[in-house]
């Protein structure tokens, strides 16, 4: 038996309509109750999967935004990766000679940043209600709602 169970979401443990199954929800708990640790890994914003685990009731750490923060069972970050201020701007520059095929989301804090309404997002944080705020990335640098030093 492992000690510890460690999975993505999208395309492994979620359906096609972006759920938790009866059965995943079902196995997720008696391998809690077995004291197996189960760990979600994935891209989400942890807003996002930490009320995904809530409707589980199950103690378990998140590793959410790419591995850009974990989270413990109480809910508290103990791992925080973000990018650097100062290539934010240099890194969401890269999209623009691809604007009309990439959809670009930006993670701030407790915010999920989009450029463009994407409607098939929506079903995606149909589980966990977490959903993303449309804004203007090239907007004046006062506006810019990703940049922390405009912040306060």
């Amino acid at each position: 038996m492992y000690p510890v169970v460690v999975s993505d979401l999208d395309g492994t443990l979620l359906t096609k309509q972006h759920e938790l199954s009866f059965r995943t929800r079902e196995v997720i708990r008696q391998l809690s109750e077995k004291g197996i640790k189960f760990i979600f890994a994935t891209g989400r914003h942890f807003q996002d999967v930490e009320r995904i685990r809530a409707q589980l009731g199950v103690d378990m750490y998140l590793i959410t935004s790419n591995g850009a923060r974990v989270h413990n069972p109480k809910g508290e970050m103990i791992i925080q990766h973000d990018i650097p201020p100062g290539l934010v701007e240099p890194l969401l520059s890269l999209r623009k000679p691809f604007a009309d095929k990439l959809h670009t989301n930006v993670y701030q804090g407790e915010q999920w940043l989009v450029e463009v309404e994407h409607r098939d997002l929506h079903a995606f944080s149909k589980e966990s209600g977490f959903t993303y705020r449309t804004v203007d990335f090239d907007a004046g640098r006062k506006n810019r709602p990703y940049d922390r030093s405009n912040q306060g």
